[in-house]
């Protein structure tokens, strides 16, 4: 009798779903198939014998591509360049480049490589993300962002190119249009999202209101009539600083977090991944400006006039958002998405109304605001290999600038020599003995563990697209049980044995399959991605009964009542073969 050695493991509640697994009867389900029906011969002993002796090693290559941009002092693009003019480093050591190809200016291949013009259809086609970011945006200048997406960007897409639009909307994304090629379907999408009420002008105002309030009160002299009130109104005001900083910073780590999650769906995707982030940029520091403010009207004179004030000069730099929007661009590159962010708000031009009524508030303030806005964008696009501006007077040159990049580049491979250990590691790229060119790339990788990569495939499922199933494998509900106000819905996954690898041992043939669930509402919550390890042992004796056979796993979702897509992706470990499908599922319909 085949066997399916596994374990029930409770599942993680969080998100959209918990997953609960749930072994059937014969922890196996063989669905009968035409090739099952025959009696097979016993397998021989000297065939038993020559699979014990068989040794089997699963080899993962991992080549790394390094998408470059080359310009010259005038700003041009420089095409013609060969592999022998590139000197790729990793951590300050040279890597042997094994793969080359250039795109928009002659092509050099490697010796016994693909020819570049195959490489380019599987491994180079272009997923672009346009992002909207209703966290930092106010109407007028995302109505002016999009309106020039629609004239310098969809135009401009190739037939092969593939794009989406999605919202950035407090702690979640929304992907409002998935991948596709049509570009009025794109420009719908964005028309649709330019109807929403974006958050910008709710920040601007909550920013304007505390300045006001900066400005409306004053310090009194000690023995004053009514000090100690004046004093404690100053006090509250400080405490409402550091509200207003620490809900900021919730608001913009819930908006980094949504992304994150985004790029690691595109992880799933195969060839070039960009983002084009439009916003107003999540300040790095957000606060730190207004406590400023703060302290140049009353931190000196409360001190000299001897008033108990409890105030901190790290209060400005208490919620730093640096690592966490360094550790989105590693996140990019390490799942090769570079972005292209463009900003566009009142702080990020450098003539917020603010300034027009607050004495507290100067250039120098202003200054430091930009700075801390700008900041995110500039880590973003320049730690990837992007481009990044505010508030262009014409947003279409940064544009214009990002198609270039698409048309024209080169790609530089290499396959690593350390062991995977999920370090960060600093790349940098140089022409030889031209240092009159400007070379641009991202700043680094990271590898990727089998279980990120999948984890990161089956996100793909749930968002954007399943993408190739050469494993076959099928996804169906089979059945759900109300529970209060949610479901537990049985999801049956299903694959045919015969597309797995199996080792032979002294008296069966094992074989080693990972699953991953995921499941996302129509709101955008997603679950966590739950990993079902799944050995597989076939006796010696059916082994040639079983490969005619299919292989069910059934697991249990726990729902709230809203439609669902549900993505399983299913990994071979011994054949290093992958695959993913979702399916659409409603609750209690």
């Amino acid at each position: 009798m085949l066997r399916w050695i596994a374990s029930i493991t409770s599942g993680r509640s969080g998100g959209s779903a918990m997953i609960r697994h749930v072994l059937v009867p014969t922890l196996l389900v063989l669905c009968a198939s035409p090739a099952a029906a025959a009696p097979q011969p016993p397998v021989p002993a000297e065939a038993a014998e020559s699979r014990e002796e068989t040794f089997f090693e699963s080899i993962d290559v991992q080549v790394v591509n390094v998408e470059v941009y080359v310009t010259g002092r005038d700003g041009k693009r420089v095409t013609g360049l060969t592999r022998d003019d590139f000197e790729l480093l990793e951590d300050g050591r040279p890597v042997e480049l094994t793969n080359f190809f250039a795109v928009g200016g002659g092509t050099q291949d490697v010796p016994g490589a693909e020819p570049a013009a195959a490489v380019a259809g599987a491994d180079q086609r272009l997923h672009l993300a346009l992002v909207l970011d209703d966290l930092t945006l106010t109407p007028q200048s995302r109505n002016r962002l999009i309106q020039a997406v629609e004239a310098d960007v969809l135009p401009h897409l190739r037939a092969d190119d593939r794009a989406l639009v999605a919202v950035v909307e407090g702690g979640t994304l929304r992907v409002t249009q998935g991948l596709t090629s049509d570009p009025e379907a794109l420009r719908a999408a964005l028309q649709t999202a330019a109807l929403g009420a974006p958050q910008g002008l709710l920040r601007v105002a909550a920013k304007r209101e505390l300045l006001s309030r900066i400005e409306s009160i004053g310090l009194p002299m000690p023995g004053d009539p009514g000090a100690a009130m004046q004093v404690a109104i100053v006090q509250q005001v400080y405490e409402d600083l550091k509200s207003y900083a620490a809900e900021r910073a919730i608001e913009s780590r819930a908006g980094l977090g949504a992304v994150a999650d985004f790029v690691a769906s595109l992880s799933g995707l195969p060839g070039r991944k960009a983002v084009l982030y439009l916003g107003g940029g999540l300040s790095v520091r957000p606060g730190e400006a207004l406590f400023q403010a703060w302290e140049s009207k009353f931190g000196a004179a409360a001190r000299t006039r001897g008033f108990e004030i409890h105030s901190s000069i790290f209060d400005g730099r208490r919620d730093d958002l640096t690592r966490e929007v360094q550790d989105l661009a590693d996140t990019a590159n390490a799942n090769r998405v570079t972005f292209y962010t463009a900003g566009t708000t009142e702080e990020l031009a450098g003539v917020s109304a603010a300034a027009s009524f607050s004495a507290s508030w100067g250039s120098t303030l202003e200054a430091l605001e930009k700075a801390n806005l700008r900041a995110s964008l500039d880590t973003l696009a320049g730690g990837t290999g992007g481009l990044s501006a505010v508030d262009l007077p014409n947003p279409g040159a940064l544009f214009g600038r990002m198609r270039e990049d698409f048309d024209v580049y080169y790609s530089l491979g290499y396959v690593p020599e350390r062991r995977r250990d999920g370090k960060n590691r600093k790349l940098e790229v140089r022409v030889r003995g031209r240092q009159d060119l400007q070379v641009r790339s991202r700043a680094g990788r990271r590898d990727t563990t089998n279980q990120e990569r999948m984890s990161g495939r089956t996100l793909a499922a749930l968002v954007l697209d399943p993408g190739a199933n050469p494993l076959e494998l099928a996804v169906e509900c089979t059945g759900e049980t109300r529970d209060k106000d949610q479901f537990l819905v049985d999801v049956l996954v299903k694959f045919p044995l015969a597309k797995l690898v199996l080792l032979p041992k002294e008296s069966f043939h094992e074989g080693r399959v990972t699953l991953y669930v995921g499941a996302r509402d129509s709101r955008g919550r997603t679950s966590p991605i739950q990993a079902i390890v799944v050995p597989v042992r076939v006796p010696n004796d059916q082994l040639l009964t079983v490969l005619g056979q299919t292989a069910a796993y059934k697991t249990t979702l726990r729902l709230r009542d809203d439609a669902h897509t549900i993505a399983v992706a299913m990994r071979d470990e011994l054949g290093n073969a992958d695959a993913a499908v979702a399916v659409k599922h409603r609750p209690g319909q």
